[in-house]
């Protein structure tokens, strides 16, 4: 199963500016290929889906040299996220979504995405375009830290009030969870209630089947 892990980034200077300016880069590719969508759909009522982006993208890196900048692969997750947006938009327009929007610098919230090209070195992270940063977390003093750094599938990167921060997703096994000593019997009654083992009664407004899926859940606990 996957999981997620949050550490800091200690970066120079120089290579925090540069993140900012990926994460600049990813906004205006966005509003690039967003613009692009609204021409070709106006002119051929389809869509341009995410091979298609990704040549324009190619396209933008030798028009705007500022892109080549930012890792390719980033840029990419860019328009893999409008792919989807577009998706839900076509899918669930009848339902009142609306179309994805351009992205405004003062309150753009993005996220780089690093899905290849990135490396481990001890307490170091080697980001494309970027270089090495120090990342520094209690996570990283652990041994099942080394385990982490093998089975990391993404690496996921965003500005917050007090830096940057990795958020690192990685395969965990799956882990039984720990028993609860305080278990409680259950009984559905037939008159919307539940009878706990230790005699306390509770009176629901369900029906029998709601209850059931209740029961079900807590049974998962």
């Amino acid at each position: 199963m996957k999981a997620t892990i949050k550490v800091k980034i200690y970066a120079s200077d120089r290579k925090t500016q540069l993140l900012r300016q990926s994460l600049g880069n990813t906004r205006f590719v966005w509003n690039k290929l967003l613009n692009l969508e609204k021409k070709h759909y106006e002119q051929t009522r389809e869509f341009l889906w995410y091979s298609d982006m990704c040549r324009e993208i190619t396209l933008m890196r030798k028009e705007y040299s500022f892109l080549k900048e930012t890792s390719v692969w980033c840029l990419q997750q860019i328009a893999r996220k409008l792919h989807f947006a577009l998706l839900d938009f076509v899918k669930y327009k009848d339902e009142g979504r609306d179309f994805p929007k351009y992205k405004k610098k003062k309150n753009y919230d993005g996220i780089l995405i690093y899905p290849r090209d990135f490396k481990f070195k001890g307490k170091n992270l080697y980001l494309p375009k970027i270089g090495w940063v120090s990342i520094k977390d209690k996570v990283t003093r652990k041994p099942e830290w080394e385990k982490i750094k093998e089975t990391v599938k993404q690496v996921w990167v965003k500005e917050d009030p007090d830096g940057f921060f990795a958020h690192i997703v990685h395969e965990r096994d799956k882990e039984e969870k720990e028993s609860n000593s305080n278990i409680v019997g259950i009984d559905v009654g037939i008159k919307n209630t539940l009878t706990m083992s230790n005699g306390e009664t509770l009176n629901l407004n369900l029906n029998k089947n709601k209850i059931m899926r209740l029961v079900r859940k807590i049974e998962k606990i």
